[in-house]
């Protein structure tokens, strides 16, 4: 039996709301998402990296599952929205490679692995074989270890992009402004913008990544975000193509490096915990001088752009789906750098909660 039209209200519009916006609207509901500046949040900053073993978890193993279900599930989204992409939406399945600058990077590299393998993730021993070019662009100080095939990344703006033009399609009102209030009652939920216009409709969910000003609603919840800032830093090399991304640890710093279509080079790390959307000098050297350790190449790339993102991490890690109050409201969050990849399974989590 069907379930009833709908109408859901989304605070929030980084992937997760967004993504989740699109497969309540697919299903049939009425949807209105609430933010003053969608997708410029995290998602703006983030690198794409549909990567669950790369990213696994080490304080939730259980978590490994949901993440492989995620990752398999963005070919057919990818397929979908292709109709609303103005360019090629590709799931570039190259896989990841480990990599240590020194004895004590090494070490930790190996515990991630065997945490990573004990939890079902598969590594082969060494970079594919036929990838010379990465084999001559990383230092020759530079150990690699492991290989996780199942890794892959796609291009987040041209995605976003397109999950906005599906979204136009499918009649999802984008309201961009700020919600300074929520309520509740038997008859559904609303909103309040700072406007002073209100938003009404029988579910709502809150996707608001972090937040330095939380709705009062998520205090009903156990779960508590805190900011980790995230640092991407975009270049270009006309000599540059598409290869394996690396991840590695520089002098106990983790790194990644993601070389995308066109030249088009991105790397990036987890910065601190901070709600400053801001990038110092030493942070931005650091991240550079650390990329430029395994691949040296990188000196003659060209800067092009940094982005700055407050990733929404919980204590252990842990993204989570909350129904927060009578089946009125739900809490979407905590996906830290799993953003992207998690955000198939947080809108079937979405659809779930608006159909119950």
């Amino acid at each position: 039996m069907n379930s009833p039209v709908r109408r859901t209200v989304i605070v929030g519009g980084g992937v997760i709301g967004l993504l989740s916006a699109l497969e309540i609207a697919r299903a049939g509901h009425l949807v209105t998402v609430v933010d003053p500046q969608p997708a410029l949040g995290a998602t703006f900053a983030a690198a794409g990296m549909i990567a669950p073993s790369a990213e696994a978890s080490v304080e939730h193993p259980e978590m490994a599952e949901r993440a492989m279900a995620s990752r398999r599930a963005w070919p057919e989204l990818l397929a979908s929205l292709k109709p609303f992409s103005e360019t090629s939406l590709d799931l570039f399945e190259v896989g990841t490679v480990f990599t240590a600058f020194d004895s004590s990077d090494r070490r930790e590299i190996q515990q991630y692995l065997d945490i990573a393998r004990s939890q079902g993730h598969v590594f082969s021993s060494d970079i594919p074989a036929g990838d010379d070019l990465l084999r001559e662009l990383l230092s020759p100080r530079i150990t690699t270890s492991d290989f996780a095939s199942a890794d892959a990344f796609v291009d987040p703006d041209g995605v976003v992009h397109a999950i906005m033009k599906a979204l136009a399609f499918l009649n999802v009102e984008i309201r961009r402004q700020r919600v300074v209030a929520t309520s509740h009652d038997d008859q559904g939920v609303s909103v309040v913008c700072e406007s002073g216009e209100v938003v009404a409709g029988d579910r709502g969910i809150v996707a608001t990544g972090y937040d330095g000003s939380p709705l009062p609603l998520t205090s009903r919840s156990s779960h508590v975000v805190r900011p980790i800032r995230g640092i991407t830093v975009r270049l270009f090399d006309p000599e540059s193509s598409v290869g394996p991304m690396v991840r590695g640890i520089v002098r106990g710093r983790w790194v990644y490096i993601v070389r995308r279509p066109g030249g088009s080079i991105l790397i990036g790390a987890s910065s601190d915990e901070s709600e400053d959307r801001v990038v110092e000098v030493g942070a931005l050297r650091r991240l550079l001088e650390d990329a430029a350790t395994m691949m040296p190449s990188l000196e003659w790339a060209r800067f092009e752009e940094v982005r700055v993102g407050l990733r929404p991490a919980t204590p252990d890690h842990s993204p989570f789906f909350n129904v927060l109050v009578s089946q009125r409201w739900a809490w979407s969050s905590g996906h830290f750098r799993h953003g992207f990849l998690m955000a198939p399974n947080a809108a079937r989590d979405a659809v779930a909660f608006v159909e119950s």
